[in-house]
């Protein structure tokens, strides 16, 4: 006789995915900050939980390696995933300053963003696909920490949930972000 056990949920989801996106191989040398590679696994675990609307990944430092493992995994945890382009910057106003010159910044950000292929989102309500394609269409702002800027820190929601879910996670960041801070 075969048992199926039904798949796990609350915090023992949220362990396995945790636990899934750390077995994950991929090419280290494209993404070589442990930190990085440490806070991307929490903010996709938040994803899971509800404490964070979405992920974008591969939006700075990229490894498409390391995209195409998230995927897998975000998708095997029930995740929606979806690929947009990059996101370009986006003015709330034009500057202050001669138009010819906003065009031409706009332009050559155009050409850097055409060249760097495709970012990865990373959600769990179909009802934030229209702005997720927005913001890849330059048309919105997406409001994103970057794990890997010196003024990053971890929200307190996300420190919480890493430390119910997982202290030696959480010990890992520590020591991840420790070995940052000293590298600065």
């Amino acid at each position: 006789m075969t048992f199926v056990h039904p798949p796990p949920t609350g915090d023992a989801a949220l362990r396995s995915l945790l636990g899934d996106l750390q077995t994950l191989r991929f090419d280290r040398g494209e993404k070589t900050s442990e930190l990085e590679i440490l806070l991307d696994y929490l903010e996709l675990v938040a994803v899971a939980s509800g404490e964070k609307p979405a992920h974008l990944q591969g939006q700075g430092m990229r490894s498409r390696s390391f995209m195409r493992g998230i995927e897998g995994v975000a998708a095997a945890h029930g995740l929606l995933v979806m690929y947009t382009p990059p996101v370009p910057t986006h003015y709330h106003r034009p500057p202050h300053y001669d138009a010819r010159f906003f065009e031409w910044e706009r332009e050559r950000e155009r050409e850097s963003l055409a060249r760097e292929g495709q970012v990865l989102w990373v959600y769990r309500d179909r009802d934030l696909e229209r702005a997720i394609r927005a913001a890849g269409e330059g048309e919105t702002d997406v409001v994103a920490e970057s794990s890997s800027s010196p003024a990053a820190e971890i929200n307190w929601a996300m420190k919480r949930l890493a430390t119910r879910l997982s202290p030696a996670f959480q010990r890992a960041i520590d020591k991840a972000a420790r070995k940052h801070k000293e590298r600065r």
